[in-house]
């Protein structure tokens, strides 16, 4: 499957759509959409960074466990951290929120969206 997002081509293949299936279809927990949901958001706050410093990548081909970037490499070292941080940053942005909206509401739904986007966030830092 392709698409374009940004003007970027985001290239999904068979085997990176299975897998996801196989994840969603096999999960007990209820977890597997918001992680997934946590990891898009993840994803699209590194693209919406690389395109804000004007390093747009040509292509992006998910496949199972990692992302391959063609071209739009950041040639600044500035840039390399703006482009690494912005997803980290950006879960602990979701997770700030979220956390709020539970100690506002009580929905331990918000708590479980919190708590994933802080793991994602953190484990990302690493």
């Amino acid at each position: 499957m392709k698409f374009k997002i940004f003007g970027t081509k985001i290239s999904v293949t068979f085997l990176f759509t299975a897998f996801i299936c196989l994840i969603i279809v096999t999960d007990r927990s209820g977890y597997s959409l918001p992680m997934i949901l946590a990891v898009i958001l993840h994803e699209m706050a590194h693209l919406l960074t690389m395109r804000l410093i004007k390093c747009n990548p040509k292509e992006i081909i998910l496949i199972p466990g990692s992302v391959r970037i063609v071209s739009g490499i950041a040639t600044k070292p500035s840039h390399e951290i703006a482009v690494s941080l912005s997803g980290p940053l950006c879960n602990i942005m979701f997770f700030l929120m979220f956390y709020l909206g539970f100690i506002i509401s009580g929905n331990a739904k918000a708590l479980d969206f919190a708590v994933i986007n802080l793991l994602i966030g953190v484990f990302n830092l690493l």
